[in-house]
């Protein structure tokens, strides 16, 4: 298995839009995303001077998740010419970039993480559309 390669993923995302009441126009949504651990390395051993890896045994790292959430408005202006929408969308709500993840183990009978790498960043966005 190449390094890095998870075996399994999950994405699910779900929007609702509210349509009645003093919510009309507002929608809330969200995403999960999940990714099996990926392999890092293998367990490795020195016989007669050489350098023999254990494919069977490899190291794995932790599996990830992230969790995306979002807030929408939308409504029509100019006697419904223009469909106007502004959205809130909050990425990666869970982590936080000062998270590290293995990327690579060392070559050992251990698990000892050689190589990290910085989490994602949770990233605020605003954003207006404007159809017409």
């Amino acid at each position: 298995v190449s390094n890095e390669q998870r075996k399994w993923r999950v994405n699910i995302v779900t929007n609702y839009n509210f349509r009645d009441g003093f919510l009309d126009g507002f929608g809330i949504g969200g995403a999960y995303r999940w990714q099996d651990g990926a392999v890092i390395g293998y367990h490795t051993q020195l016989i007669d001077g050489q350098l023999i890896s254990y494919i069977d045994n490899p190291h794995i790292a932790t599996s990830e998740t992230s969790i995306d959430v979002w807030l929408r408005y939308r409504t029509k202006l100019f006697n419904d010419k223009i469909d106007w929408t502004i959205e809130l969308r909050v990425q990666n709500i869970n982590t936080d970039s000062d998270d590290l993840i293995p990327v690579a183990a060392k070559n050992s009978e251990e698990y000892d993480v050689a190589v990290w790498r910085s989490g994602p960043p949770r990233i605020w966005r605003i954003t207006n559309t404007i159809k017409f």
